[in-house]
């Protein structure tokens, strides 16, 4: 949910509305008991999610929200090569259906890096195509803070990895004792691990290469990329007391880092 699709869905709102199409209905929610999982194919990788991106602009708050929508938990895994295949127009068509906004992006095919994903999914969820969704979090930005990012310009917005933001989520996430992270540490020393990757943009990109990754990376100066095999137990998990905020980023190849404290 914090890439380049994703910002562009933030920030583009106010200057440019599209519309992507017809709408179509989508087929109706049932309960998840009742529903076989899809059919996977050798595209789908074990439990890799997709995700799509509702932008809307609040005026009560003046805040530009980015909600997330995930197959987290209502799929099995998500079938990539077919949620690449979903046109934009039928995505956004079908998901108003649910939930209207301003703007539809798809963002990607990902694959989780923690040990132990504890996050809850408390929202009912809704077919796109033969996909379930259900919404998994959202990004607030102030017209402000959107000022300082100089985000209103897409030449800007596309050039916003490695800047933080702040996605409001219950996330509970595991790396155990031993296990191999890959982190980015920012010129202040604040420590982001990885939490997703894909290989929408580096089509090569696995699990297992990770490890090389660091070498690829257009790191802003000051910014480092690490793989530590983990001493400690890291758990990210924020609490009502912070609104359930967590401080995320992502790279060139969209993979994505949260920040956590050693």
């Amino acid at each position: 949910m914090l890439k380049l699709k994703l910002l562009l869905a933030c920030f583009v709102i106010p200057f440019s509305v599209s519309s992507f199409g017809q709408q179509t209905p989508a087929a109706p929610a049932a309960p998840a008991q009742n529903i076989s999982p899809p059919t996977l194919t050798t595209a789908s990788i074990a439990g890799f999610t997709c995700t799509f991106y509702k932008s809307r602009f609040d005026l009560f708050s003046l805040s530009f929200v980015l909600s997330i929508y995930s197959t987290y938990k209502v799929e099995q895994s998500c079938d990539a090569t077919y949620f690449y295949d979903i046109t934009l127009a039928s995505m956004d068509a079908q998901s108003n259906t649910f939930t209207r906004s301003l703007l539809t992006l798809k963002g990607s095919a990902h694959g989780y890096t923690m040990d132990v994903n504890l996050s809850p999914v408390t929202e009912e969820y809704f077919y796109v195509g033969r996909l379930r969704f259900s919404k998994t979090g959202q990004v607030r930005l102030g017209v402000v803070d959107a000022i300082k990012k100089k985000a209103w310009k897409i030449a800007n917005v596309v050039n916003s990895s490695y800047t933080t933001f702040f996605l409001e989520s219950k996330l509970h996430y595991i790396w155990n004792i031993g296990t191999l992270a890959h982190k980015l540490i920012a010129p202040n020393g604040d420590k982001y691990i990885m939490y997703t990757f894909t290989n929408e943009i580096a089509t090569d990109l696995t699990r297992d290469n990770l490890v090389g990754l660091g070498s690829r990376l257009k790191l802003p100066e000051g910014w480092s990329y690490q793989n530590t095999l983990l001493s400690k137990t890291v758990t990210v998990y924020p609490t009502p007391l912070d609104n359930f905020r967590s401080a995320v980023i992502f790279d060139e190849f969209n993979n994505f880092y949260v920040k956590y404290s050693p």
